[in-house]
């Protein structure tokens, strides 16, 4: 084979197998059905859900808006009907103490003991 077709081969090979990739592929399609949801969504937490009654009394805050069955049932259900996986409490600012389990009567430690585990999901 000429040299020249060799070269141009190869070019032709280097740009023409991501094109190929590319095209067959087809990354960003938008998913308008809803099956692009799988169920394991995050959600973002305030201070509130993880601190212990000296946070609410210095930020004037209503204790009852985290502590009470209400607020964590209204959360559990959110948590399960949009398919929360993951929650992320807001820590900051957090002591010392906090950071070494002090705080172990906090709201969120009362949530978790009472919120049930989901089953493992099959993929």
């Amino acid at each position: 084979m000429h040299p020249l077709k060799k070269r141009l081969l190869r070019l032709g090979l280097i740009l023409g197998l991501p094109l190929l990739g590319y095209a067959l592929w087809t990354p960003g399609v938008e998913s308008s059905d809803g099956k692009f949801d799988h169920a394991r969504n995050g959600l973002w937490l305030a201070h509130g859900w993880m601190s212990d009654d000296a946070w609410f009394t210095a930020n004037h805050r209503d204790k009852n808006a985290y502590e009470s069955e209400a607020a964590k049932t209204l959360l559990r259900r959110t948590c399960q009907e949009n398919g929360i996986a993951y929650v992320f409490p807001h820590l900051c600012p957090v002591t010392a103490a906090e950071l070494n389990g002090a705080s172990r009567k906090t709201s969120a430690f009362r949530f978790n003991a009472k919120t049930p585990r989901p089953p493992p999901r099959s993929r």
